[in-house]
């Protein structure tokens, strides 16, 4: 799986499990005692994919565990392209789907802002090295910017390695001038 395919589907598992912030919020308004006996009606959320049957399989093994867990939402998967029929809830681009699906009117909300709408909170971790994208132009060569960053950090690098080296020399002298017949006795 290529890394922006494997992009799209951490960001639409991340969805798919905090789909509940969405179908439940986190604080529900206090109801009548009568109220509480009726049953709760179950929200299918849908999700569409083109992973085809294998890649399918294991999606839908993901999706039965959390509709195990949250009895409150449905997740229904179908294996069709996003443009087909309605707009689904919940989706998993490819590479070709993704350029067409963000070229006309926005179709989304990003999934921060659910949270937030939600009041839940949201953690962001930094992506693994493999999932950030190098910028790169049309003719396959590293960025200026980028390559000014890598050198800024080389030079930070530089520098602390320079530090560890004085900051190791003033150790070493202290250690010379504090036993210097054990040091000519291990020579």
């Amino acid at each position: 799986m290529n890394m922006l395919n494997r992009g799209a589907l951490c960001v639409a598992i991340a969805t798919l499990f905090s789909a509940h912030a969405v179908a439940a919020p986190k604080k529900p308004a206090a109801k009548p005692a009568a109220a509480a006996a009726a049953p709760v009606a179950v929200k299918d959320i849908e999700l569409v994919h083109t992973l085809g049957a294998d890649k399918g399989a294991q999606l839908q093994k993901l999706v039965d565990r959390y509709n195990a867990a949250h009895p409150q939402a449905k997740v229904v998967l179908h294996d069709r392209a996003w443009n087909e029929g309605s707009l689904p809830h919940l989706m998993i681009l490819g590479e070709r789907d993704l350029t067409s699906f963000l070229a006309g009117p926005q179709r989304y909300r990003p999934l921060h802002q659910v949270m937030k709408d939600s009041g839940e909170r949201f953690e962001t971790l930094r992506a693994p090295a493999m999932m950030t994208p190098t910028p790169i132009d049309s003719a396959d060569a590293l960025l200026v910017e980028s390559i000014k960053a890598q050198q800024g950090q080389i030079k930070t690098l530089r520098d602390e390695n320079e530090t560890l080296k004085a900051r190791l020399a003033k150790i070493e002298a202290r250690l010379d001038a504090a036993s210097p017949h054990d040091k000519r006795a291990s020579r």
